[in-house]
Protein backbone atom coordinates (compact mmCIF):
# COMPACT_ATOMS: atom_id res chain seq x y z
CA UNK A 1 0.00 0.00 0.00
CA UNK A 2 2.67 2.59 0.71
CA UNK A 3 4.56 1.47 -2.39
CA UNK A 4 1.73 2.93 -3.92
CA UNK A 5 1.90 6.22 -2.27
CA UNK A 6 5.66 6.39 -2.55
CA UNK A 7 5.37 5.91 -6.15
CA UNK A 8 3.44 9.14 -6.37
CA UNK A 9 5.46 11.82 -8.13
CA UNK A 10 4.43 14.97 -7.02
CA UNK A 11 5.85 15.40 -2.99
CA UNK A 12 3.08 18.02 -1.48
CA UNK A 13 0.43 14.64 -3.27
CA UNK A 14 2.57 11.81 -2.04
CA UNK A 15 2.61 13.64 1.36
CA UNK A 16 -1.26 14.13 1.41
CA UNK A 17 -1.82 10.49 0.26
CA UNK A 18 0.63 9.08 3.29
CA UNK A 19 -1.62 11.64 5.83
CA UNK A 20 -4.98 9.95 4.07
CA UNK A 21 -3.62 6.77 5.07
CA UNK A 22 -2.32 7.20 8.03
CA UNK A 23 -5.49 8.94 9.32
CA UNK A 24 -8.10 6.69 7.62
CA UNK A 25 -6.48 3.01 7.14
CA UNK A 26 -8.13 1.39 10.10
CA UNK A 27 -11.56 2.92 9.01
CA UNK A 28 -10.99 2.08 5.36
CA UNK A 29 -10.57 -1.54 6.68
CA UNK A 30 -13.08 -2.17 8.63
CA UNK A 31 -15.67 -0.46 5.75
CA UNK A 32 -14.28 -3.01 2.93
CA UNK A 33 -14.82 -5.80 5.90
CA UNK A 34 -18.34 -4.93 6.22
CA UNK A 35 -19.06 -5.24 2.82
CA UNK A 36 -17.63 -8.27 1.94
CA UNK A 37 -17.60 -10.37 4.96
CA UNK A 38 -14.03 -11.59 4.12
CA UNK A 39 -10.88 -10.58 5.70
CA UNK A 40 -8.95 -11.79 3.06
CA UNK A 41 -9.54 -9.73 0.65
CA UNK A 42 -9.95 -6.57 3.10
CA UNK A 43 -6.36 -5.32 2.04
CA UNK A 44 -6.70 -5.93 -1.98
CA UNK A 45 -9.79 -3.45 -1.45
CA UNK A 46 -8.07 -0.81 0.64
CA UNK A 47 -5.28 -0.72 -2.10
CA UNK A 48 -7.72 -0.47 -5.00
CA UNK A 49 -9.35 2.06 -3.37
CA UNK A 50 -6.06 3.95 -2.60
CA UNK A 51 -5.51 3.70 -6.47
CA UNK A 52 -8.75 5.29 -6.98
CA UNK A 53 -8.26 8.20 -4.16
CA UNK A 54 -4.77 8.63 -6.43
CA UNK A 55 -6.58 9.00 -9.63
CA UNK A 56 -9.01 11.66 -8.27
CA UNK A 57 -6.23 13.08 -5.55
CA UNK A 58 -7.51 16.55 -7.24
CA UNK A 59 -10.87 15.95 -6.28
CA UNK A 60 -9.94 14.65 -2.41
CA UNK A 61 -7.94 17.40 -1.82
CA UNK A 62 -10.40 20.15 -3.02
CA UNK A 63 -13.13 18.57 -0.71
CA UNK A 64 -14.10 20.16 2.79
CA UNK A 65 -12.57 17.18 5.81
CA UNK A 66 -16.27 16.15 6.34
CA UNK A 67 -17.08 15.49 2.51
CA UNK A 68 -13.29 14.13 2.09
CA UNK A 69 -14.18 10.95 4.88
CA UNK A 70 -17.33 10.49 3.22
CA UNK A 71 -15.84 10.73 -0.72
CA UNK A 72 -13.25 8.03 0.59
CA UNK A 73 -15.85 5.50 2.70
CA UNK A 74 -18.00 5.46 -0.70
CA UNK A 75 -15.13 5.08 -2.36
CA UNK A 76 -13.91 1.98 -0.40
CA UNK A 77 -17.90 1.07 -0.65
CA UNK A 78 -18.12 0.63 -3.93
CA UNK A 79 -14.40 -0.87 -4.48
CA UNK A 80 -15.66 -3.18 -2.28
CA UNK A 81 -19.11 -3.88 -4.07
CA UNK A 82 -16.95 -4.43 -7.41
CA UNK A 83 -14.94 -7.02 -6.04
CA UNK A 84 -18.03 -8.89 -4.95
CA UNK A 85 -19.66 -8.33 -8.22
CA UNK A 86 -16.79 -9.02 -10.51
CA UNK A 87 -15.80 -12.71 -7.83
CA UNK A 88 -19.63 -13.21 -8.30
CA UNK A 89 -19.15 -13.61 -12.47
CA UNK A 90 -16.21 -15.38 -12.38
CA UNK A 91 -17.20 -18.06 -9.99
CA UNK A 92 -20.47 -18.91 -11.74
CA UNK A 93 -21.70 -22.31 -10.23
CA UNK A 94 -23.00 -25.11 -12.03
CA UNK A 95 -25.01 -26.71 -10.58
CA UNK A 96 -25.77 -30.99 -10.85
CA UNK A 97 -28.13 -32.51 -8.56
CA UNK A 98 -31.91 -33.14 -7.38
CA UNK A 99 -34.67 -31.91 -9.57
CA UNK A 100 -35.45 -29.20 -7.51
CA UNK A 101 -35.30 -25.63 -9.02
CA UNK A 102 -32.37 -23.89 -7.52
CA UNK A 103 -33.51 -20.27 -8.95
CA UNK A 104 -36.06 -20.31 -5.90
CA UNK A 105 -32.90 -20.15 -3.76
CA UNK A 106 -31.56 -17.78 -5.11
CA UNK A 107 -33.87 -15.22 -5.66
CA UNK A 108 -33.14 -11.39 -3.99
CA UNK A 109 -35.31 -8.99 -4.48
CA UNK A 110 -33.07 -6.61 -3.71
CA UNK A 111 -32.08 -6.81 -7.26
CA UNK A 112 -36.09 -6.00 -8.26
CA UNK A 113 -35.52 -2.53 -10.04
CA UNK A 114 -38.60 -1.30 -8.12
CA UNK A 115 -36.67 -1.81 -4.43
CA UNK A 116 -33.19 -0.09 -6.33
CA UNK A 117 -35.27 3.06 -7.50
CA UNK A 118 -36.93 2.96 -3.76
CA UNK A 119 -33.80 2.43 -2.27
CA UNK A 120 -32.05 5.26 -4.23
CA UNK A 121 -34.61 8.01 -3.84
CA UNK A 122 -34.28 6.93 0.29
CA UNK A 123 -30.68 7.91 -0.58
CA UNK A 124 -31.19 11.00 -1.82
CA UNK A 125 -33.98 12.18 0.30
CA UNK A 126 -31.33 11.60 3.05
CA UNK A 127 -28.55 13.41 1.73
CA UNK A 128 -30.95 15.87 1.39
CA UNK A 129 -31.85 15.89 4.64
CA UNK A 130 -28.73 15.85 5.95
CA UNK A 131 -27.70 18.79 3.90
CA UNK A 132 -30.10 20.87 5.30
CA UNK A 133 -29.14 20.09 8.84
CA UNK A 134 -26.98 22.36 10.51
CA UNK A 135 -22.87 21.82 10.71
CA UNK A 136 -23.27 20.55 14.48
CA UNK A 137 -25.78 17.94 13.62
CA UNK A 138 -24.68 16.84 10.68
CA UNK A 139 -20.82 16.23 12.01
CA UNK A 140 -22.70 14.51 15.10
CA UNK A 141 -24.94 12.10 12.80
CA UNK A 142 -22.13 11.17 10.34
CA UNK A 143 -19.55 10.39 13.08
CA UNK A 144 -22.28 8.45 14.76
CA UNK A 145 -23.86 6.30 11.49
CA UNK A 146 -21.16 6.39 8.65
CA UNK A 147 -17.97 6.23 10.96
CA UNK A 148 -19.87 4.23 13.48
CA UNK A 149 -18.19 5.89 16.00
CA UNK A 150 -19.09 5.53 19.88
CA UNK A 151 -20.47 7.99 22.43
CA UNK A 152 -17.25 8.09 24.42
CA UNK A 153 -15.32 9.28 20.84
CA UNK A 154 -17.86 11.62 19.90
CA UNK A 155 -17.84 13.43 23.27
CA UNK A 156 -14.02 13.33 23.26
CA UNK A 157 -14.55 14.99 20.04
CA UNK A 158 -16.94 17.73 21.20
CA UNK A 159 -15.14 18.33 24.72
CA UNK A 160 -18.58 17.02 26.29
CA UNK A 161 -20.15 13.69 28.35
CA UNK A 162 -21.27 11.08 26.51
CA UNK A 163 -25.08 11.09 27.98
CA UNK A 164 -24.78 14.93 26.35
CA UNK A 165 -23.87 13.50 22.83
CA UNK A 166 -26.61 10.81 23.36
CA UNK A 167 -29.36 13.60 23.99
CA UNK A 168 -27.21 15.60 21.14
CA UNK A 169 -27.63 12.60 18.51
CA UNK A 170 -31.68 12.54 19.57
CA UNK A 171 -32.15 16.10 18.49
CA UNK A 172 -30.44 15.62 15.75
CA UNK A 173 -32.53 12.96 14.85
CA UNK A 174 -35.59 14.43 15.19
CA UNK A 175 -34.64 17.51 13.67
CA UNK A 176 -33.84 15.13 10.35
CA UNK A 177 -37.44 13.22 10.52
CA UNK A 178 -38.66 16.69 11.12
CA UNK A 179 -37.21 17.65 7.65
CA UNK A 180 -38.12 14.26 6.02
CA UNK A 181 -41.86 14.79 6.82
CA UNK A 182 -41.73 18.26 5.72
CA UNK A 183 -40.08 17.38 2.53
CA UNK A 184 -42.90 15.02 2.00
CA UNK A 185 -45.35 17.15 2.87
Amino acid sequence: MLGVIMSIEDDSDKEFMKNIFEKYYATMKKKAYEVTNNRNVVEDIVSEAFVNLIRHIDTVRGLTPNQRASYIMLTVKNTAINYIRQSSRASEIVYVGNEEDVSDHLFDPRMEPQFILDAKMEYNELCDTIRRLPERERNLLICKYIFEMDDQAISRILKTKPNNVRQYLTRARRHAYKIILEGRD
